[in-house]
C-alpha cells in the first residue's frame, strides 16, 4: 500500500468517524450542555480534515476553504476550554484579554478569507494557491496563514498547563470516586494529549519539516486518539449520563469550597440532613417507584431539592442517580436472596425496584456488585444449604 493510499484512508476514516460521533453526542438526551460541547469539539476538526484532503488532492477551486478549516482548528481550543471549565465547574474569566485569546484567532482566519476573496488580484491568488499546494510559504498571505498557527499551539499549551494545575488544586479534597475527581482525571489525560499534539505540530511547523506529514498523517492520527479518549471516558466513566453537579468550585486563599447554586447548607446541618437521607432510604420504599426523582424525594422529606442535591454530593460523594441506584440494587439483592420472592423472575425484581428496562437494571446491578443479577442468583443457589447437601 502506497503512502497516497494510506493518507486517503486515514483522512476518509477520520472525517466519517468524527461526523458519526458528532451526531451521537449532539443528540444525547441527558446532560445536554456537557454532551453538546463534546459534539462540537469533535465536529470542529472536520472542516480542517476536509480542506487538508482537498489541498492534498490539489482541488484548487476549493482553496478558499483553507481559511474555514484553519478557523475551525482554532475553534477547537476555545471549545476545549469551555468543556474543561464546564466539566469541573470552574468559573470562566470574563476580561476582554481572555475573550481575545479565545475567539481572536477564529476571527483572524475569517478576515484572511475576506482578503483572499475580495482584495487579492488574480496573480496574488495564484501565487498563494501554488504555495499551499506545494507546501511553500513564500507569499505574504501564506506566511500570515500558517505561521500564527504554530505559535498559537504553544500559547494554548501554556494555558492548559496553568489550568490543569489550578484544577488539581481545587479538586484535590474530593474522594477518587467522586464525580468531580473522575472528571478531573479525564480532563488531565485530555490536556496531556492535547499539549503533546500542540507541541509536536509546533516543532514540525516551525522547523519546516514535512507539512504533508502534518496534514495527512499527524493531525488525523492525533485527532483520532483524542476522539477515542473522549468516547472511552465519556461512556466508561458514565460522564455522558451523569447529571451536572449542583455546586461549583470557587477559589479562595486557603483552598476550595463547595458552593451550591441556591445557597450553602451550613456545616452543622449537613450531617443531620445526611442522616435524614440515609433514614429515608432505609425506611421508605418510595424510591422503588420508576418515576422517583430528586424533586419527589424533596417533597416527601419537606426539604428543598437543591439542599438535598448539595448534601448528597458533598457528604455521600455521589450524585443523586448514583445513590438511588445503590439503594435500588441493594433492595434487589435482598429480594433475590429471599425465599419470599423466589417466584419472581430477575426482570420482575428489576421492575419492582424501579427499573422499566431490563438492560438498565442489569447494567446498574453489575456496576454496583460486579456481577450480573443472573450470576448473583446462581451463586446464591449454589451456596445455599440445600445445594450443599445435594452434593
Amino acid at each position: 500500500m502506497s503512502w497516497h493510499q494510506v493518507y486517503l484512508f486515514i483522512s476518509f476514516f477520520t472525517i466519517g468517524n468524527k461526523l458519526l460521533l458528532f451526531l451521537l453526542f449532539f443528540f444525547q438526551r441527558s446532560n445536554k450542555r456537557f454532551n453538546k460541547l463534546l459534539a462540537f469539539i469533535i465536529g470542529s476538526a472536520i472542516p480542517l480534515m476536509v480542506t487538508n484532503l482537498l489541498n492534498y488532492l490539489q482541488e484548487t477551486e476549493y482553496i478558499s476553504l483553507m481559511f474555514v478549516g484553519n478557523a475551525g482548528s482554532m475553534l477547537y481550543y476555545p471549545l476545549c476550554v469551555l468543556f474543561f471549565h464546564e466539566s469541573l465547574k470552574i468559573p470562566l474569566k470574563t476580561g476582554w484579554k481572555f475573550q481575545v485569546y479565545m475567539w481572536g484567532p477564529v476571527a483572524y482566519y475569517l478576515l484572511l478569507m475576506i482578503v483572499f476573496i475580495f482584495i487579492l488580484d488574480a496573480p496574488a491568488r495564484l501565487h498563494y494557491i501554488e504555495d499551499i499546494i506545494s507546501y511553500r510559504w513564500e507569499s505574504r498571505l501564506a506566511l500570515a496563514t500558517m505561521t500564527p498557527i504554530y505559535f498559537l499551539f504553544l500559547a494554548h499549551s501554556v494555558y492548559f498547563l496553568i489550568f490543569i494545575r489550578k484544577a488539581h488544586y481545587l479538586t484535590v479534597g474530593f474522594g477518587k470516586d467522586h464525580l468531580i475527581r473522575r472528571r478531573y482525571r479525564f480532563v488531565r489525560t485530555f490536556v496531556v494529549l492535547l499539549i503533546g499534539l500542540s507541541i509536536t505540530m509546533a516543532i514540525f511547523g516551525l522547523f519546516d519539516l514535512s507539512n504533508q506529514v502534518i496534514d495527512m498523517l499527524l493531525v488525523p492520527v492525533f485527532s483520532n486518539i483524542l476522539t477515542l479518549l473522549i468516547v472511552y471516558f465519556a461512556f466508561d466513566g458514565r460522564l455522558v449520563q451523569e447529571e451536572s453537579s449542583s455546586f461549583q468550585l470557587v477559589e479562595h486563599r486557603k483552598g476550595a469550597t463547595l458552593k451550591p447554586e441556591k445557597g450553602v447548607v451550613p456545616k452543622t446541618k449537613r450531617k443531620e440532613l445526611k442522616q435524614e437521607i440515609d433514614n429515608f432510604f432505609e425506611e421508605n420504599t418510595a424510591f422503588c417507584d420508576s418515576d422517583f426523582s430528586l424533586q419527589k424525594m424533596a417533597e416527601l422529606m419537606k426539604v428543598p431539592a437543591h439542599q438535598l442535591s448539595f448534601v448528597i454530593n458533598a457528604e455521600h460523594g455521589q450524585s443523586f442517580s448514583e445513590l438511588l441506584g445503590y439503594y435500588r440494587i441493594r433492595r434487589a439483592k435482598s429480594m433475590i436472596e429471599s425465599d419470599a420472592f423466589e417466584q419472581l423472575t430477575i426482570e420482575g425484581i428489576g421492575q419492582m425496584v424501579g427499573y422499566k428496562s431490563k438492560s438498565t437494571f442489569f447494567n446498574q446491578f453489575k456496576k454496583n456488585t460486579g456481577y450480573t443479577p443472573l450470576y448473583f442468583k446462581r451463586r446464591i443457589t449454589e451456596n445455599s444449604p440445600g445445594a450443599t447437601g445435594a452434593e
